[in-house]
């Protein structure tokens, strides 16, 4: 899910920019966290995982077996795995392995302005949102009805 043309080709750019200590930017592809994130607007600031322990809310850059790189929200943590979700999903992915964790977001890039995903607001945005995800098929059509054009974004 970033702007080169294959996943084995990102891959390899973010493991070269870690192993030279560097935090690097990436630029999310597709809707699938919108409204947080959405494309060819914001970027993130991914950073390797460092012996962390993850928490609920987190966004966490993953491969699925299939070798796709996939940036979600962790939904929560089970001793069989982690689970994702996209913020503008339903489902829910998991388990999957903390080896399949490649980076974590600690940035967000919006319009000339950055915040930190440990900003309160922030932290309390992904939890609220969290909570949220049952009933988001019905809020998403509260908005397209609110917002002329929201399901173009």
């Amino acid at each position: 899910m970033l702007s080169v043309e294959n996943s084995q080709e990102a891959l390899q750019i973010i493991e070269h920019s870690f192993q030279n200590q560097k935090d690097i930017k990436i630029y999310p592809q597709g809707t699938s966290m919108f409204p947080l994130l959405l494309e060819k607007r914001d970027s993130v600031i991914l950073s390797p995982v460092k012996n962390q322990t993850f928490r609920k809310g987190d966004l966490l850059l993953y491969q699925r077996e299939n070798g796709l790189l996939v940036l979600h929200r962790l939904c929560f943590i089970k001793k069989d795995g982690l689970y994702f979700t996209g913020d503008n999903q339903t489902e829910i992915e998991g388990p999957l392995t903390e080896k399949q964790v490649i980076g974590v977001v600690t940035e967000i890039n919006r319009k000339q302005h950055t915040f930190s995903t440990r900003n309160i607001i922030y932290v309390l945005y992904s939890r609220f949102w969290l909570l949220l995800r049952p009933i988001r098929p019905q809020i998403a059509k509260i908005a397209k009805k609110l917002v002329p054009g929201i399901d173009k974004l």
